[in-house]
């Protein structure tokens, strides 16, 4: 029985990843097939070791990364409805300045009528 992917010319190359020994490999495949299916397919095989191994790290990794992405997005919605609620403040109050202008103006215009007449009296 093989109990490492070595046994069948499959090994690890730093950098570069897998390197397979073909005449190993086609001895294993010739001799006992059986056994290398289960090197690979049972329930402590390297296929299904890796099969577990990528569903437990890919979906952590996909939840945590989305949960992430939602919380930083509740925190954007968050600092977007702060800002409406002073840029509303914000309207509010220049609405209120500008009337008060239009008022402050509008009774200068008012002076300057008045202040215009009694000079044109005056000077007749």
């Amino acid at each position: 029985a093989y109990t490492a992917l070595s046994n069948v010319g499959i090994t690890t190359n730093v950098g570069v990843g897998l390197s397979l020994d073909t005449t190993l490999f086609n001895t294993a495949i010739d001799e006992n097939l059986d056994d290398l299916a289960n090197l690979f397919t049972a329930s402590d095989g390297f296929a299904t070791k890796l099969n577990e191994w990528a569903t437990t790290s890919l979906n952590i990794t996909v939840d945590t990364r989305t949960n992430n992405i939602k919380d930083a997005i509740s925190a954007i919605a968050d600092e977007v409805a702060i800002r409406e609620v002073r840029l509303a403040s914000l309207e509010k109050r220049y609405t209120a300045q500008f009337t008060n202008l239009n008022v402050v103006l509008a009774s200068f215009s008012s002076q300057q009528t008045f202040i215009s007449q009694a000079f044109s009296n005056s000077n007749s």
